[in-house]
């Protein structure tokens, strides 16, 4: 018996091993429920925001004209969806739109402040007086030299005369874009540079230009140009001489920097162009001049600019001008800020929306009915309708798709067209409509007499010829025309045209329902919002798009956002899921993979133990010549490791031609040493009187071995099936080797998609790792009495 204490020893140290080895599967577990942005956080936690009722998202606000869109990533939905942005600039809807920079919410009423900076509520106007922009015109104007870069884009806005497109595309340029002028970075950058460009020119000219001979008095200098070269070699060497140890403006802009913020506010410009001011004015001004010569600066100006001398050209174009250029910089931003301020004399309503997500019968109602008050044919209208029934909404673009190439396909058919060129004939189609669309946007003129020569039947060429399409887009579009004439060998023209007029009509289809799609597809419930919002749309789980009545949303451009989204206990439980299901549909093919992952397993694990059960028999019961050998030889394979093996199998196996099949999956692994041996040795068990009593009564060595030997070894036959069962459903090297299509690969194969040269989506890959753990472990548990006894009693006599 133990003692007290050394139970309590062994009892601890049980707890703590169970403890250690549990960890990696419960932290698997807990990643598995963990937003995208927390797996790689630093320090790593248990906990979620998943379990969390309320999140803050992070939202960027979209301030430029055009949203920038990366053609590559999107899906075929998300890129005939692109019709959302154009179209919408079409209809002129004014969209505030922000983008979601954080772990995208799936569900939830969200709340968005507009204006968290700030009690009041966001400002805007409707319309700017044409006498105001006029003012603030000729004031950007007047503010000469700019840096280059800066003064190059004044000089394009000249020909803007619109306040519309004018305000928004220059505080862009000042402040908003990656590239501003006026962000932090932006303005650093612009300070380094004058100030480098001075500093370069003084370190190799700063003495020569005090000692230019311009500046040396002589007896012929009348008494005030005597005094004047006296000032200004006064005030040029003060100024050379003090100018290396003004940093003050370096000091400034990194003070701002380092603040994190991009975006400078009108109280900032007016800070640091108020203290580079006061740090360069002895090289901005005359200053200093003008009180040696006791007189005002404009009349200094004046003076200086009556004489030809070398000096001033030279001090005002590499010092002065530079220096200058910067400070308007400031300036402009500073009365672009003063402008754009002042002329927001109106209030939002409410300065909070709040809203959530519509039902899919809603959305769908919604779009049949925009469907069936638009002009569209019966036809199309009913196409419309079946896809909508059939499909969600969110994949009803992609069924379109699908169902009106299926109705091409089908009239190739009827045309006599062979199956196997049927696809030819479609891409062939497909680049002369492209082409053809292509002229259309140059040439719109051209659209309704070339697809009225289509309808009709009658060549378009001559339509194409008369038209101002340059000579070489002509060739192509005959060449292109002539070419998909070929396919249809034996028939008329105006068969062809009118094949090409119903894939121009299928492609209008198309794009009218995009286009409302991308509207009404994305649409919101909205549960509050100030009555100067007409609609709210959250675009495909990635931006916010707030639809303003009338307002151009550039006036929010300065406004400081907040999102809330507020969860119901079900849908804190939808989202701890939320992974799972993300990894079930990223994994398209995931159906396939746990359907051939069972199949292979079971079918590989049946045969193995159906061999091993005759191996054993043989091995234990029956003699015949060189047994103990043979069963040595057999015990000698299992040295042998597996990875020896991989090359001579996959030869085989080519030769064979059953690559990518389920026979190179099965096959080779339907004999396991192993299970030969562990259930050779529990047949040892059994008495030899047993069998030789079941012979005297007649029974056969076949149905001795499955009426007794198997009914009696029932927990090592279970052990071995499950050994076997594990191995195959977890086996990835070998299939992975073997097989290439989606179709015929398995789990562990299918968790590598999650892991990219990009990096891995680990909480994806947690989940879809535990979801193909779960049939292991439910098997487990249900034959885990088995599976004891098995291993305790394999090799015991008794």
């Amino acid at each position: 018996m133990f003692s007290p204490w050394k139970k309590a020893i062994f009892y601890t140290l049980m707890i703590i091993g169970a403890f250690v080895m549990l960890m990696p599967f419960a932290w698997m577990i807990m990643t598995a429920f963990k937003l995208d942005t927390e797996v790689e956080s630093w320090p790593p936690r248990w906990t979620s925001d998943s379990f969390a009722g309320q999140r803050n998202v992070k939202l960027d606000l979209v301030r430029s004209a055009d949203v920038a869109l990366d053609f590559s990533s999107l899906t075929i939905e998300e890129f005939f969806n692109i019709a959302s942005i154009i179209g919408s600039k079409k209809k002129g809807e004014k969209t505030l739109v922000y983008s979601v920079n954080d772990d995208t919410p799936y569900r939830g009423i969200f709340e968005l402040n507009l204006n968290t900076s700030s009690e009041t509520v966001p400002t805007y106007t409707r319309s700017i007086p044409k006498e105001s922009f006029d003012q603030y015109l000729s004031g950007s104007n007047a503010l000469r030299p700019l840096p280059d870069e800066v003064q190059s884009f004044m000089d394009t806005m000249e020909m803007v005369e619109d306040p519309i497109v004018y305000l928004p595309s220059l505080m862009n340029e000042l402040f908003f874009s990656n590239h501003a002028f006026l962000n932090r970075v932006g303005t650093v950058n612009a300070a380094d540079a004058v100030l480098n460009k001075v500093n370069a020119y003084l370190i190799n000219n700063g003495l020569k230009l005090i000692e230019h001979r311009a500046l040396l008095a002589s007896e012929s200098d009348e008494p005030e140009i005597a005094r004047l070269k006296v000032a200004y070699k006064t005030w040029l060497e003060s100024f050379v001489r003090a100018f290396e140890t003004q940093k003050g403006i370096y000091t400034i802009a990194n003070q701002f920097f380092r603040r994190g913020q991009p975006l400078l506010s009108r109280p900032d410009l007016e800070e640091i162009a108020g203290k580079y001011a006061q740090t360069f004015s002895g090289g901005l001004t005359y200053e200093a001049i003008a009180t040696a010569m006791n007189t005002d600066i404009k009349e200094v100006e004046a003076l200086l600019a009556k004489q030809d001398w070398a000096v001033i050209r030279l001090v005002d174009r590499n010092i002065r001008e530079p220096l200058m250029s910067f400070q308007n910089l400031l300036q402009l931003g500073i009365d672009t800020y003063q402008f754009y301020d002042g002329m927001q004399s109106e209030q939002l309503s409410s300065g909070t929306l709040r809203f959530q997500f519509r039902k899919e019968e809603d959305i769908k109602r919604d779009i049949v009915e925009q469907v069936e008050n638009s002009s569209l044919t019966k036809e199309h209208k009913r196409l419309l309708r079946d896809v909508l029934e059939r499909h969600p909404v969110g994949s009803s673009v992609n069924g379109l798709l699908k169902e009106l190439d299926g109705l091409f396909t089908t009239h190739l058919s009827d045309r006599g067209i062979e199956p196997s060129k049927i696809q030819s004939v479609l891409l062939t189609l497909k680049d002369f409509v492209g082409t053809l669309n292509s002229a259309f946007l140059d040439y719109p003129e051209l659209k309704e007499p070339i697809m009225k020569a289509f309808s009709e039947g009658t060549d378009p060429v001559g339509v194409l010829n008369a038209s101002q399409v340059p000579a070489s887009q002509r060739r192509v579009l005959t060449d292109q025309l002539n070419r998909l004439k070929t396919h249809f060998s034996g028939q008329s023209d105006a068969s062809v045209y009118s094949l090409i007029h119903e894939r121009f009509v299928e492609n209008e289809v198309v794009e009218y329902y995009s286009e409302v799609y991308s509207r009404l597809g994305f649409r919101m419930d909205i549960l509050e919002a100030p009555k100067e919002v007409k609609d709210v749309r959250f675009r495909s789980y990635k931006s916010i798009e707030i639809v303003l009545d009338g307002i151009e949303p550039y006036w929010f451009w300065d406004e400081t956002n907040q999102l809330k989204v507020r969860f119901t206990f079900w849908e804190v439980l939808q989202n701890l899921f939320q992974n799972y299901v993300d990894a079930w549909v990223m994994g398209k093919y995931f159906g396939n993979y746990y359907f051939n992952t069972v199949f292979v397993a079971t079918i590989t694990t049946l045969l193995d133990i159906l061999f091993a059960c005759m191996a054993a028999f043989a091995f234990s019961k029956l003699n015949f010549f060189g047994k103990n050998f043979i069963f040595m030889l057999f015990l000698a394979t299992m040295m042998v490791p597996g990875e020896v093996l991989l090359v001579p199998n996959y030869i085989t196996l080519s030769k064979f031609g059953w690559m990518d099949s389920y026979l190179a999956l099965i096959v080779p692994w339907v004999v396991s040493v192993f299970v030969i041996f562990l259930i050779r040795q529990h047949f040892m068990t059994i008495p030899d009187e047993l069998y030789d009593a079941g012979r005297i009564d007649g029974i056969s060595k076949w149905g001795f071995l499955w009426k007794v030997m198997v009914p009696l070894s029932k927990p090592v036959i279970i052990t071995g099936s499950l050994l076997k069962f594990v191995g195959s459903w977890n086996s990835f090297l070998w299939v992975l080797i073997v097989t290439k299509s989606p179709q015929v690969r398995t789990l562990p194969v299918g968790l590598s998609t999650f892991s990219t040269e990009v990096g891995t989506l680990y909480n994806k890959l947690m989940a879809a790792s535990t979801f193909s753990m779960i049939p292991i472990i439910i098997l487990f548990l249900f034959v885990q009495k088995y599976f004891i006894q098995g291993i305790a009693r394999t090799g015991l006599k008794g």
